[in-house]
C-alpha cells in the first residue's frame, strides 16, 4: 500500500503539471540574409540572443496553429505564391521571393538595421504577398487556416512573417537575459523594442481585423475594453495612448504598456495585460500565465521523485 500511495501521488503531481504546462505554440524564424549592414553579423551574438528573447515571449504563449506554405508540396502546380517586404537594411528595396517556404506554426522575420528616420528606434510590421493558384492555396497564403482572416470583414489574421528594422544610430543596451533586471543609463533596451516591433508584425495596428476595431482614435475591441474598462484611446492608429498603465502579463505588478509611442531612455518595458487583450482581439489567442499551482505541483513531483531515489534498496522477499 505505501507503494502504491506513492505512486498515486507522482501521477497526481503529473498530472497537474500537464493541465496545465504549455502547449506547442508559435515559433519565430529569424533570418539576417538582408542585414546588409552588418549589425547582426559575427560577435554580435547578443544581439541575436536579445531577439531571440523577445521572440520567446510570444512563443511562451501564442497558442494558435497556423498552415504550412509550401506551393511545391501544395498538390497542384499552378499553386505559386511570393512573399514580399520592404529590405529592411534600406527601407525602399522591395524584396519578393517566390515560393518561400514557411513551416506550420512558424513566422519567418528578416531582421536588419539602418539609420531610421524621425527619432524611431525600431519599425516593424507584416509581409504582403502575392499568390495564383486553387481557391484553397490561395485562402491559405491569405489566412494559413485561420478562417477568421478570409471574411470581407476580418476578426482574425495569419501572416507568414514580416520584417523588422532596428535604429543604427542610437546607444543600445542588449540583454539575453531579460530575467533579470539591472540598470543601464543612457542606453536604449532593445529587448524592449524588439517586442514592441515584433507585436506590429503580428498585427497591432497593422491587421485588418485590429484596424476595424478602430473608431476614430478609440480602440473598440472587447478583450481591450474589458481590460481597460471603457474604450482605450489611441496615441495613433497603431500605438496605445502615452503612458497609459496595465498589470504585466505573467508577472507581478504594473507599468506603463509597451505598445504606446515612446520609450524612456534606460528603461525596460515587458508585455502588458492591455497589450496581449489588443492582440487577442486582432485574433490571436494566448495561453493564461501558469498559475502559482504549477510551480507547486512541479515542486511536489521533484520531491516525491528525489525521495524515492533516495530510498535505500531492500532485497525482494523471498
Amino acid at each position: 500500500m505505501p507503494a502504491l500511495r506513492h505512486r498515486l501521488r507522482l501521477a497526481f503531481a503529473a498530472a497537474l503539471v500537464a493541465q496545465w504546462a504549455p502547449a506547442p505554440g508559435i515559433e519565430f524564424v529569424f533570418d539576417y540574409t538582408y542585414d546588409s549592414l552588418g549589425f547582426f553579423a559575427g560577435a554580435n551574438t547578443n544581439r541575436r540572443d536579445t531577439l531571440e528573447a523577445a521572440g520567446s515571449f510570444f512563443e511562451t504563449y501564442l497558442a494558435d496553429d497556423l498552415l504550412t506554405l509550401d506551393a511545391t508540396n501544395s498538390g497542384n502546380p499552378a499553386n505559386t505564391w511570393a512573399a514580399r517586404f520592404t529590405d529592411p537594411s534600406d527601407g525602399v528595396t522591395l524584396r519578393s521571393l517566390t515560393n518561400l517556404v514557411v513551416t506550420s506554426d512558424t513566422l519567418t522575420v528578416f531582421v536588419g538595421a539602418r539609420d531610421l528616420p524621425g527619432g524611431a528606434l525600431g519599425q516593424g510590421g507584416p509581409g504582403g504577398f502575392f499568390a495564383s493558384g486553387t481557391a484553397s492555396w490561395l485562402e491559405t497564403v491569405r489566412a494559413r487556416g485561420e478562417t477568421g482572416a478570409l471574411g470581407p470583414v476580418t476578426n482574425d489574421c495569419g501572416p507568414w512573417g514580416g520584417a523588422l528594422s532596428f535604429d543604427t544610430g542610437v546607444n543600445w543596451y542588449f540583454d539575453s537575459d531579460v530575467a533579470t533586471i539591472e540598470t543601464f543609463p543612457g542606453t536604449n533596451d532593445f529587448y524592449s523594442v524588439a517586442l514592441h516591433e515584433l507585436a506590429h508584425l503580428l498585427g497591432f495596428g497593422t491587421a485588418q481585423s485590429f484596424n476595424r476595431l478602430l473608431s476614430g482614435l478609440s480602440f473598440t475591441g472587447s478583450s481591450s475594453v474589458a481590460e481597460y474598462g471603457g474604450e482605450v484611446p489611441m496615441y495613433n492608429t497603431s500605438h496605445w495612448l502615452t503612458n497609459a498603465v496595465s498589470s504585466l502579463y505573467g508577472g507581478v505588478g504594473t507599468q506603463e504598456v509597451a505598445m504606446d509611442p515612446d520609450l524612456l531612455v534606460g528603461t525596460r518595458k515587458y508585455f502588458t495585460e492591455l497589450d496581449v487583450a489588443g492582440l487577442a482581439d486582432a485574433g490571436w489567442e494566448f495561453l493564461i500565465p501558469e498559475p502559482p499551482c504549477l510551480a507547486m505541483a512541479a515542486a511536489l513531483l521533484a520531491i516525491l521523485a528525489l525521495r524515492r531515489r533516495g530510498r535505500p534498496r531492500h532485497p525482494a522477499a523471498t
